[in-house]
Formats: C-alpha cells, sequence, structure tokens
C-alpha cells in the first residue's frame, strides 16, 4: 500500500474537526489553501500525512496513524476465518 493509499484510508476515517486541523497545518505550513492540501496528500507520489505538518500536531498524527494501522490490521486478522 502507498503512502497515498494509507493517507486516503485514514484521513477519511477521522471526523472533520481532526480532518480540517490536519489539512489546515499542512496548508499553513506549505502557504497553500486547505483543499490544495488535501489534493497533496492524494498525490500518487505523496509522503505520510505527517511528514507534510509541523510542530508537535505531527507527532500527534504519527500516533495516530499508527494506531489506526494497528486497529485496521487487527480487524483484518479478526476477519479471517479460522479453520480447525
Amino acid at each position: 500500500m502507498t503512502d497515498s493509499e494509507r493517507n486516503k484510508r485514514f484521513i477519511d476515517s477521522v471526523d472533520t474537526e481532526v480532518r480540517d486541523l490536519i489539512l489546515a497545518n499542512i496548508a499553513n505550513h506549505y502557504s497553500i489553501s486547505m483543499g490544495d492540501a488535501y489534493l497533496e496528500i492524494l498525490q500518487p507520489d505523496a509522503e505520510a500525512v505527517f511528514e507534510y505538518m509541523k510542530g508537535n500536531q505531527a507527532h500527534v498524527v504519527l500516533q495516530m496513524m499508527i494506531n489506526f494501522e494497528a486497529e485496521q490490521s487487527r480487524l483484518l486478522t479478526d476477519a479471517t476465518p479460522r479453520h480447525y
């Protein structure tokens, strides 16, 4: 899975307030609009969302992404049929 795909899954999983905080941080850092920030993190060659951010919010988002990926992995494992 690419960072772009991970970004899409992650950003779609958070509520609008968190999404807007993330996009505002990126937009302010690069002096672009929030819409452009959203498009940037979905580019095929995008880096992980937190890498576009600055300040403590980047560390918080990194941890949120780690937790999200772990939960997704757990859900996939739990959904795997068991053959006994």
